[in-house]
């Protein structure tokens, strides 16, 4: 029984090691500066724009369905395609950098869902909102 235990919680606290994406905060707009990566690199002239939505429609739509019991609507989904044709790749000293940039316009906050996916070994995921305040990365999937 102890062994099992110990095996279950060995297996959760391997998981949680490895699923933790790191966040940053850059006061001063310069997250990419801070990522030894992108040090000389300018930003990506590649912009995915997401299409339009109503957000008055689902506004609505969420009122119309308060007295419902369901989950809370987080945002708005949108299914793209994006594959490294897309986007910029620039050579760098450790290899190449590929970067693209999204925008949707009026939303509050962008968030990605990655499915097909997969890094290089060696290979680090890094989002870093537009004003450069923010960073999310390395991520290693």
């Amino acid at each position: 029984m102890k062994k099992s235990y110990f095996l279950l919680v060995g297996f959760l606290w391997f998981n949680w090691c490895n699923s933790q994406v790191v966040s940053n905060f850059y006061p001063d707009g310069n997250a990419s500066d801070q990522i030894r990566l992108f040090k000389n690199t300018s930003k990506s002239d590649q912009i995915l724009t997401l299409p339009n939505f109503d957000f008055e429609k689902l506004e609505e739509e969420d009122s119309k369905d308060s007295d419902k019991l369901k989950p809370f609507r987080f945002g708005k989904d949108f299914e793209i395609n994006v594959s490294l044709a897309n986007g910029e790749w620039n050579e760098i000293s450790s290899g190449r950098l590929w970067s693209m940039s999204f925008h949707s316009k009026n939303a509050y906050s962008l968030n990605f869902i990655f499915s097909d996916f997969r890094l290089a070994k060696g290979a680090e995921l890094y989002i870093i909102n537009g004003n450069g305040t923010m960073s999310y990365g390395a991520c290693y999937l």
